[in-house]
């Protein structure tokens, strides 16, 4: 298995689903973001916001799936996002069935940003990726809740831990009580591509960190872009909804993972120069000026 540092002179002209002259509202791309709860309204809305200024890469369309009132702050704070209001203030295992056959029409689905983990959100995690064969992006609190059943049922999934998430992750993967993740890269890339070998035959795992580390079956691949200003909350909802929007465009999951985590970086490093300081909704508004030095 090869590691590859990501260069900081990547080009998109390439890689992106060029967009048919003739095409048709949602023929480029339908995301759905999939999350929230009474405790966690913004994170969805910020992953959805910025697979919606990653659009401008390729794909139409974005929809937030979410307890109504996480909804109806959706709509309140951008137009272009359309929602799905569910009832209730969280998701259970009642919502499972309407959401699997709602998302039929979608490329790519984004599930787990501000769910948070009741016993009921769990029933709903599992029944849903374990019965939805479609690209995802898993993170979070969905993370969190996956058990071994439905880990083993996945494919073309990408997961998005931090550390500390990536370790309740191989604790239900593997059946164990507890599990220490090293702290050292190279050792920490050795125990994860042991320890998920199985997982890695199909899906892929993107570790968030001050280098992200990307693993596929086949590579790890290193991302440098990105600073510590970036460990304010949200940034990696951004994360997602960037990732989000390139499976969207039917890039494999390779091509998604790390163009998500250079752009991601990229901007938070362009901020860094411009302002000294970064909150999430910054990177919303540098996105679009990322994508297009990429394309030049």
């Amino acid at each position: 298995m090869s590691i590859i540092n990501v260069a900081r002179n990547l080009h998109l002209k390439e890689r992106l689903k060029k967009r048919l002259k003739l095409s048709h509202k949602g023929q480029n791309g339908r995301v759905l973001v999939i999350g929230g709860s009474e405790e966690y309204v913004g994170s969805p809305i910020l992953a959805g916001l910025a697979a919606l200024v990653s659009l401008r890469s390729g794909a139409d369309l974005v929809t937030i799936a979410a307890p109504e009132k996480v909804a109806w702050v959706a709509n309140t704070i951008s137009p272009d996002i359309m929602t799905k209001k569910l009832k209730g203030e969280f998701l259970q295992k009642s919502h499972v069935r309407e959401l699997l056959k709602f998302s039929e029409n979608f490329d790519s689905i984004i599930i787990g940003i501000g769910l948070g983990t009741r016993k009921e959100t769990s029933d709903f995690v599992n029944g849903f990726v374990r019965n939805k064969k479609k690209d995802m992006i898993i993170d979070a609190d969905a993370i969190k809740l996956l058990k071994r059943g439905t880990i083993d049922n996945m494919e073309n999934c990408i997961i998005t831990p931090h550390h500390r998430e990536l370790e309740y992750f191989l604790i239900n993967y593997l059946r164990l009580k507890k599990i220490a993740i090293p702290e050292n890269q190279s050792e920490k890339i050795k125990f994860i591509k042991e320890k998920c070998r199985g997982f890695l035959k199909e899906n892929a795992i993107l570790l968030k960190g001050p280098v992200d580390i990307i693993f596929f079956k086949d590579a790890v691949i290193l991302n440098k872009t990105g600073n510590s200003l970036m460990t304010v909350g949200g940034t990696g909802d951004v994360l997602s909804g960037i990732a989000g929007a390139f499976l969207a465009q039917k890039n494999d999951i390779r091509t998604s993972a790390y163009y998500a985590c250079y752009i991601n970086g990229k901007a938070g490093d362009n901020l860094k120069k411009i302002k000294g300081s970064i909150v999430a909704t910054d990177l919303l508004k540098e996105i679009p000026f990322v994508l297009k030095q990429l394309k030049q």
